[in-house]
Parts: structure tokens; sequence; C-alpha cells
């Protein structure tokens, strides 16, 4: 892809990226007294505009959601590339591909889990996974449906669904970076998958599971190669920092690779490798041109809907600001 490509999209960026919420305000809302002081907060920000009077605990979810939404369909305007719209709302689809199969399996209702996004084909999913419809779904989606159907009838087992979708997932992922062809995107993907596969292998590490659960969970290979995966996994804890030394992101998870092997405990890395990605995309910010700002910004608005989500849930029950601190994903901004 050309470099300077989007080059008239930058100047929107800028704009959007005017709006997102920086460190003071995060500051406000975790020093507030109370859920509804902090909500105060929230609608003196640009989510105010989704909704009719004031953000409470009752409608706050619907807010977040909302502006997602607003994201995508913002971004869908202004990059008018369905491809690289689709980098950044696979996941939502596949999330919501989760739920209804889910759902449909288990006769239960969980439509109120799904991302209600314009950019997101929900009703060709819903009528694929419920009526067996699959004209308005493309064949890639299709034939997943069909194939984990079929699986389930076979061994009754829901967490392969799990499982399956997360893989099929990065599959798309990594085969739209390298169809759009940047650098930038396909760095970006790759570090993605390198996260997704090494926070999977510290988790089962800590359940104590069987090398061959790695091996049913860990997706494609980003930068780091799946068998080094498969071989860093089967290491005694003690060995991991200096079988880990010459991976590229060692030294940005240093500290949670520390406490794992101290206390079995994977919170601390799992933050250090998503403000490693954070860290990463805030070095593309200064561009003017090319990928780099509008996969940054993207990012940017996403953690931030996600770190409200924490601060607000954390609120609501009470967890010292101090912790919830500790949770949060560094800002863009």
């Amino acid at each position: 892809m050309d470099k300077y490509s989007y080059l008239d999209v930058i100047p929107k960026i800028r704009v959007y990226e005017k709006n997102l919420i920086d460190n003071s305000i995060m500051d406000r809302m975790l020093s507030s007294n109370n859920i509804d002081e902090l909500l105060r907060f929230l609608s003196e920000t640009t989510y105010s505009r989704n909704v009719d009077g004031d953000i409470t605990p009752f409608n706050y979810e619907k807010v977040l959601t909302t502006e997602l939404d607003s994201l995508f369909t913002d971004m869908n305007s202004v990059l008018k590339n369905n491809n690289l719209i689709n980098i950044f709302t696979l996941k939502y689809l596949y999330n919501n591909l989760k739920i209804m199969l889910k759902s449909k399996l288990l006769d239960i209702d969980s439509s109120n889990l799904t991302f209600e996004f314009n950019v997101i084909n929900n009703l060709g999913i819903y009528e694929a996974v419920y009526n067996e419809n699959y004209k308005y779904l493309e064949e890639r989606i299709s034939s997943i449906i069909k194939l984990l159907m079929n699986n389930f009838n076979d061994n009754k087992d829901l967490s392969e669904i799990d499982i399956m979708l997360d893989k099929f997932m990065f599959e798309d992922l990594k085969k739209k970076s390298r169809e759009i062809g940047d650098s930038f995107i396909i760095s970006y993907i790759d570090k993605l998958i390198d996260i997704f596969n090494v926070k999977a292998l510290f988790r089962i590490k800590k359940l104590g599971l069987d090398k061959k659960i790695l091996d049913r969970v860990i997706c494609v290979s980003g930068n780091i190669d799946l068998e080094r995966i498969k071989s860093l996994f089967i290491e005694i804890n003690d060995n991991l920092l200096i079988k880990f030394s010459s991976i590229y992101i060692y030294k940005y998870i240093k500290s949670g690779i520390e406490k794992f092997i101290d206390n079995n405990e994977v919170s601390l890395l799992d933050i250090e490798l998503d403000n490693y990605l954070m860290n990463f995309l805030k070095k593309g910010k200064i561009f003017t041109s090319g990928l780099s700002p509008i996969v940054g910004y993207i990012n940017a608005k996403e953690m931030e809907v996600r770190n409200l989500r924490l601060i607000i849930m954390s609120k609501i029950n009470n967890i010292p600001s101090e912790v919830i601190r500790g949770r949060l994903v560094v800002n863009y901004v």
C-alpha cells in the first residue's frame, strides 16, 4: 500500500482524537467518591450524546456500546474500505457468532449480549444459526457455522465453539492483513496474534492443564512460531525468564513473567501485554500519512471504552481506586 494513502483522512482522525478522554479526566473518575459522581464526569464528555438525560448505572452499558457503534459507523464513512473496517469489527462479529451458536444449542436467550453495530450482519448470522438460511452470509462464515453445528452434534462440546471461532478469527485477520498489504497492519495483526498465544500459554500453565489443551487453543503464528510457544509451555516455571529473553516482547513483560513465576498470577502479564500493544500504536500517532494513526485511534477508542467499563463496574462494586488503576491499560492521549 502506498505510504501516502489516506492522506486526506488523517486530519479527520486528528479531530476525532481531540474527543478522546485524557488522563486528567480518567483520574477524576477514579478519584470520584461514588458512582453518581463518576457518571457526572462521564456526562461532561462526548459520551453524553448517546443517551437522553443522565448517564446512570442502569444505562451506562448502552452508552458505551453506542459509542463503539458510532466509532465504526464514522470509520466506515471516512475510510470507505470494507477490508480495513473488517480488521477491526471481526472480533465483534465472531463474538456475536459465539453467542448465537451457544444460545441456539442451549436453547437460551442471550440476545442482550450481542453487539448491535450497523457494520455487523447480525440478521445474516441469526438466519443461518436459527433457520439454516445462509443466503445473507458470505461463504466463509456460512461454512464455519455448518462445521461447528455438525461438530457439536457429534461431540456435544460447547468449549470447542469458543476455541475454533478464535482460531478462525485470527486466520481471517492474518489473511485480511496480507490482502491489504500494509506493513503496519501486518505488524499490528502479528502482534495481536502473539499476545493471544502468549496469554493462552500462561493461562493454561496457571491452571495446570495438559499441553494438548494448549495445542487446541493457540491459533496461527504471528512473529512467534507456534513450536516456540509449545516449547515454552513445557519448560518449568523457573526457566521461563531465560527462555523468553530472546523473544522480542520479553523486556515489556518481564515483570509479569516474574510475578507468574512467584505467585502463579497472570493479571500483571495480561496488562503488560496490552500496554505493549498500546505503546506500539502510540509511536505511530505522529505520522501524517499511512494507516498507523488510523489504527491507533480505533484501538484507542476501543480501549477507552474498555477502561471506562472497568472503572464503572469496579466503582459499583466498591473496589478501591488504586486496585482499579492497576488494571487499566495505558492511555493513548
